[in-house]
């Protein structure tokens, strides 16, 4: 993510204009995190009341999925050349449809289940989020091997759901856990490391754009983990 020095003329403070600009950015992307997952809760809860995955089929639910694939790359993109208030509506319209995507949680899990799965997927998240940033270690190599990763589990998952196999399906369930839970790990340093970026050269606009997008891909990570560990935690109570 490039930058732009700001314009601010002295005198000013330099440290707190850094000190500044850093925490921003940071407060920001957990902002739209929780946001965004407060969006995607309603969403969800209203769609199952609707039914709108059951009246939509298998091919209305891939049509779902093709509008949000379609939003995060617009927001991946476009983020740093969108005026902010765009940028809000298309990252709350993305939590939305990810929200009719999983709402068949409601009618697949208990609500027990699925308390004690966001539960967990919150701890583990904050707990990954930590290590992040504070490790000194350097990630970098970590981001193709993760993403590539990621990407086959989503070719896959798409093929499985014509295929239908349950073995594939715990399969991918497994290996995507630590995935993501590397994913939350990676992104959090990136994001870190952008956001010290921008307060060194004085970047005052950039702590929306940084957070906007940190928030995009630790959202995801966390919905997948909680996703994962429904499955899982289904999974031992032998239901």
């Amino acid at each position: 993510m490039a930058f732009q020095a700001s314009s601010i003329n002295p005198p000013y403070d330099a440290g707190a204009i850094s000190d500044r600009i850093y925490t921003s950015a940071i407060a920001r992307m957990y902002l739209w995190i929780t946001l965004g997952l407060v969006v995607t809760a309603a969403a969800a809860w209203f769609a199952y009341q609707l039914d709108v995955l059951e009246d939509v089929g298998l091919w209305g639910y891939l049509v779902i999925v093709a509008v949000a694939i379609g939003l995060l790359f617009i927001l991946h993109f476009s983020v740093q050349r969108l005026p902010s208030p765009i940028t809000a509506a298309l990252y709350l319209a993305f939590t939305a449809v990810e929200g009719v995507a999983v709402s068949y949680i409601f009618g697949a899990y208990t609500n027990e289940t699925i308390v004690l799965a966001f539960g967990v997927a919150a701890g583990l998240f904050a707990a990954m989020s930590v290590i992040g940033f504070t490790t000194k270690r350097d990630l970098s190599k970590w981001g193709p091997i993760l993403l590539f990763g990621l990407l086959g589990i989503v070719i896959v998952s798409l093929i499985n759901i014509f295929v239908g196999s349950g073995l594939l399906s715990w399969v991918v369930t497994i290996v995507a856990l630590p995935l993501f839970l590397g994913l939350v790990i990676w992104e959090t340093k990136e994001v870190k490391e952008e956001a010290q970026e921008a307060a060194a050269i004085g970047d005052t606009k950039a702590a929306w754009s940084i957070g906007i997008i940190g928030a995009v891909g630790l959202y995801l990570s966390f919905l997948n983990i909680f996703l994962i560990l429904l499955r899982l935690l289904d999974w031992f109570n032998g239901d």
